[in-house]
């Protein structure tokens, strides 16, 4: 299944896999996630492994309803939905822990795909109540699959040569570890712009 979708579409999709994967969640005694990812691939690859590919112009792709069992997070699948960026193919991280030199080569994330990460999470915070007072809910419920190899020790200069650092960095120029704060902060910021003004069916940002 590759279906391009909007906004509403994804908020409406949202609402109706609400319950199901609150209750897949429970099953295995964890909270309702979202997991974000690069793909490792091109602009116009999309993975079946994820819910939402989003390609380099902000066209998502839905490739399964949100409580189908999809396989994008090591051990963290159910009761998650995984979202991701078509890009950074040929991506490499370069230096040390102390001093990390990433490198998003020709397939970088465009600022597109960037903004309409942002909102995705921005609509999932709004139908699956993941937002809270000020949004400390989108900062305890939507990680990026580097966050999640950081906590379960396969980040890179871990203990696993299967190292993963999706989105650490939006940008060769971002401070390494970053991405997730910065996707977090703009999905907040269009969060609070849907409430009061209603969800856009079409927005890509600037």
């Amino acid at each position: 299944m590759d279906k391009i979708v909007n906004l509403k579409e994804i908020y409406d999709e949202a609402i109706a896999c609400k319950s199901s994967l609150e209750n897949q969640a429970a099953g295995v005694n964890r909270d309702l996630m979202v997991y974000l990812h690069w793909s490792a691939g091109l602009y116009h690859q999309i993975w079946q492994d994820y819910h939402i590919n989003i390609d380099d112009k902000g066209n998502c792709h839905m490739t399964g309803d949100f409580d189908d069992l999809k396989y994008h997070t090591y051990k963290r699948n159910t009761g998650a939905i995984g979202v991701s960026l078509c890009a950074c193919y040929g991506a490499q991280l370069n230096g040390s822990p102390s001093n990390p030199r990433p490198e998003l080569g020709n397939y970088a994330p465009t600022n597109a795909q960037i903004e309409k990460m942002a909102q995705v999470i921005a609509v999932l915070a709004m139908a699956l109540d993941l937002y809270g007072n000020y949004g400390e809910k989108i900062k305890e419920r939507v990680w990026t699959h580097y966050e999640a190899a950081v906590e379960d020790d396969y980040a890179p200069w871990g203990n696993d040569p299967d190292c993963r650092w999706d989105l650490s960095v939006l940008t060769d120029d971002d401070e390494y570890g970053d991405g997730g704060n910065i996707l977090r902060g703009k999905a907040i910021w269009y969060y609070n712009q849907y409430k009061e003004n209603g969800i856009p069916e079409e927005y890509l940002g600037d």
